[in-house]
């Protein structure tokens, strides 16, 4: 088996990867929602988690996203969103400072 590509196994046998969290808001046209926002490394989750062939809609990841994201279901729907939505997202800093950023689905 290949390990290209894949974090080192731990010696349980168990793969992982590493993930960042934030809470903030997402927002398309008149529709906001609040979600938590996972950070991650595309090659590594995919190496490690199969949510990349569990998708129902649309497509994975690219493998260095500028400003792509991955939503669940019933956000898309809250949000009416679909692969190729633009989305706003919001957040604060640890400074108490907001900030936001343009995103595009890839469900």
């Amino acid at each position: 088996m290949s390990t290209e590509g894949r974090l080192p196994v731990a010696r349980t046998g168990v793969l992982a990867a590493p993930r960042s969290f934030g809470f903030g808001l997402l927002a398309q046209g008149k529709k906001s929602a609040g979600a938590q926002y996972w950070g991650v490394d595309p090659k590594a989750e995919a190496a490690a988690f199969e949510l990349a062939s569990e998708l129902l809609d649309g497509t994975y990841l690219p493998a260095e996203p500028k400003t792509q994201v991955v939503i669940g279901r019933k956000l898309a729907k809250s949000l009416e969103a679909a692969p190729g939505s633009e989305l706003v997202a919001v957040v604060q800093a640890a400074d108490g400072s907001y900030t936001n950023k343009t995103l595009q689905t890839v469900f």
